[in-house]
């Protein structure tokens, strides 16, 4: 613990910086060498160009389009949860959603950068898809939601796009 700081629990969520100091390649490889290890029961990456990730065995996670909006300084993420198991599965269950009402905590990430995007709010609103069911996605069905996010900078091609619960896909193309 630092000299001088106090323990303390509170009820906010920290929203964790990549500004550790680690800037480009090194940052990428501290993170690859700590992904390599995560215990990420049957998650798999497609394809950069196809950008399909497992959540659990035949519940994938797929990006439709990852665009910058650049007069409105955001970029938008449509995604797809496709569901090809026998049970049905939902955002909340999957940890997409912490209130079963809105879409949370999927970040976009610039390594090169050293910097995080989470979904943006505005008025305490959620700048993303909002469902009053769990958003369920039964077998054999797949469903479509949104979320809006700063935008990095002009220069930045490629993110790596964070779901909770498996290693993050890299090298998402953005496109303007």
């Amino acid at each position: 613990m630092i000299q001088g700081a106090t323990k303390r629990r509170t009820a906010t969520k920290r929203r964790p910086s990549w500004r550790t100091g680690l800037q480009g390649a090194a940052l990428t490889a501290l993170l690859a060498s700590a992904v390599a290890g995560w215990p990420a029961a049957g998650a798999r990456v497609q394809a950069a160009e196809s950008a399909r990730l497992e959540l659990r065995p035949d519940v994938w996670f797929e990006v439709v389009e990852l665009r910058r909006l650049s007069e409105k300084g955001i970029v938008g993420l449509e995604f797809a949860v496709a569901n090809q198991s026998s049970e049905t599965t939902s955002l909340a269950e999957l940890g997409m959603s912490d209130n079963e009402a809105r879409v949370t905590d999927i970040r976009l990430i610039d390594f090169q950068g050293g910097k995080d995007y989470w979904i943006g709010s505005t008025g305490g609103n959620c700048l993303c898809s909002t469902f009053t069911d769990g958003a369920p996605v039964p077998p054999g069905e797949r469903r479509e939601f949104w979320a809006w996010f700063g935008a990095p900078p002009a220069g930045v091609a490629k993110l790596a796009v964070f779901v909770p619960g498996v290693p993050p896909m890299f090298d998402v193309p953005l496109a303007k």
